[in-house]
């Protein structure tokens, strides 16, 4: 109603599949909505996208906000998930950050001085994915006839989702000039 014709949503973060129950709603008529888009549960390698917390004390852990899965043949059936699931586009993390509770931001409270040891860069994106583990998800998806697309922010995971034949890259914040 405000001229929106068409959305892509891109992860549903710990919400699993609701993106994609919403979709279904909006196509069957049972509530007004844009033509819907939508990955479901983005992919991710082990603890490379999750929410974090300081400590796992007693058991407590937030839940999941991706599909994780590592070397070739799972990442094969974590988009065999993702299709199955309802997912129109596959997104996939090729770099992030690896130690966000190792090292927190500069200033957390304004009467508690920064980390004492604090590196020059903190938290850095790393790749998360070998190449022949992003090729797998590519190819996979597109068996399935669904673009592929890669959160990247560094330079690194900004070439090597390219090199797998990647739709669209995500944000691409550090490419350089050769990213």
């Amino acid at each position: 109603m405000a001229g929106y014709t068409t959305y892509r949503d891109l992860g549903s973060e710990s919400m699993k599949e609701a993106d994609a129950n919403i979709r279904d709603a909006i196509n069957r008529g049972l509530t007004p909505g844009p033509r819907l888009f939508v990955a479901t549960r983005v992919i991710a390698s082990t603890a490379a996208y999750e929410p974090r917390t300081e400590n796992h004390l007693g058991g407590t852990c937030m839940p999941a906000g991706c599909d994780s899965a590592d070397g070739p043949d799972e990442l094969r059936k974590a988009v065999r998930r993702r299709i199955g699931h309802g997912a129109d586009v596959i997104k996939f993390y090729a770099d992030y950050y690896r130690r966000v509770m190792r090292f927190p931001p500069k200033q957390q409270h304004p009467y508690i001085p920064s980390m004492k040891f604090q590196p020059v860069d903190p938290n850095p994106d790393l790749v998360v994915f070998q190449d022949e583990e992003m090729d797998a998800i590519v190819s996979e998806a597109n068996l399935a006839r669904a673009p592929t697309v890669a959160h990247a922010d560094s330079k690194e995971g900004i070439l090597a989702a390219a090199r797998a034949g990647v739709l669209s890259i995500e944000h691409a914040s550090r490419a350089g000039e050769e990213g």
